[in-house]
């Protein structure tokens, strides 16, 4: 009996560890879509990662008639971020030029036009954003004119939200999209209010994100059925090599900012460690 005691004493003494597993394991809120680039390197058109869900098609690829064609293909490096769950590859824009544009989009298996939504991602530019060059995620139907944009807008040098394919309203963050750096961009849509706010690089892994860096308001935000990787250069910027990764749509932040899970054989050593440590201290104790 008194061994059936001492073992419930210690399952008691692990079990703050093994709650805290569990709530580390397990995010508020739903992803709804996810694109972590898990494709063989190449050509990205009419590809779909095989980990990626909540899309209604393949990524397609849109040419600029006035101009090089920029390409969008795959990279075997993905891109990363402190305690942000990552898979696959990136995606990576190629063959930018002189007055070249190039537009990228894959359709969702839903739209969204009521409520809100968080939308996330990982962004390397190859170069440091300004001058007459551009480079947007955006949020949009096929029509274009409702679009909701994080990225940079011609001759903008910081990261931004806008609406509008001219940017019809849009805020700097204060942030500088200083090239070849990884940035966590975010964005929350209240389609009620009429309102996006924008985060850079906010901590993963929290039910909230905080302060945002940005905000604004305009009209006639939504349906979004698709997402669109967008850049473009005018003589003096060219954002080959550019890196997009990690497209999250959800629910919550968390839905959006996932810490990695623990594997089972990490979760493991560690109650065993703690095990350990309970043990010394309750045999120090009766010492």
């Amino acid at each position: 009996m008194n061994q059936l005691h001492k073992h419930t004493r210690t399952l008691r003494g692990l079990a703050p560890a093994l709650a805290f597993l569990t709530a580390t394991a397990v995010a508020s809120g739903t992803t709804m879509v996810y694109e972590g680039f898990d494709i063989p390197a190449g050509d990205l058109h009419g590809t779909s990662g095989t980990s990626s869900f909540g899309w209604g098609d393949t990524w397609h690829s849109q040419y600029d008639d006035d101009g090089p064609v920029n390409q969008h293909s795959v990279t075997a490096g993905g891109l990363t971020y402190p305690n942000l769950a990552t898979s696959g590859g990136a995606l990576q824009i190629e063959s930018g030029g002189e007055f070249a544009t190039d537009h990228t989009f894959r359709v969702l298996d839903s739209t969204y036009d009521s409520g809100s939504m968080w939308a996330s991602a990982l962004i390397r530019l190859s170069t440091t954003a300004g001058g007459n060059g551009s480079f947007q995620i955006s949020y949009h139907n096929g029509d274009f004119n409702n679009n909701l944009y994080m990225g940079t807008e011609w001759a903008g040098s910081e990261w931004q939200i806008g609406r509008g394919p001219e940017g019809d309203a849009r805020s700097d963050s204060g942030v500088a999209a200083i090239g070849d750096e990884t940035f966590f961009l975010v964005m929350h849509m209240d389609f009620a209010a009429e309102e996006a706010r924008f985060w850079v690089n906010p901590e993963s892994g929290v039910a909230d994100p905080g302060a945002p860096a940005t905000s604004i308001t305009s009209e006639e935000f939504g349906p979004i059925d698709r997402i669109s990787v967008t850049s473009g250069s005018f003589e003096d910027v060219n954002f080959t090599g550019t890196l997009v990764d990690e497209l999250r749509i959800g629910t919550s932040y968390e839905a959006v900012a996932p810490i990695p899970e623990p594997s089972g054989y990490a979760a493991l050593a560690g109650l065993l460690a703690l095990a350990l440590v309970y043990y010394k201290r309750r045999k120090a104790g009766r010492g």
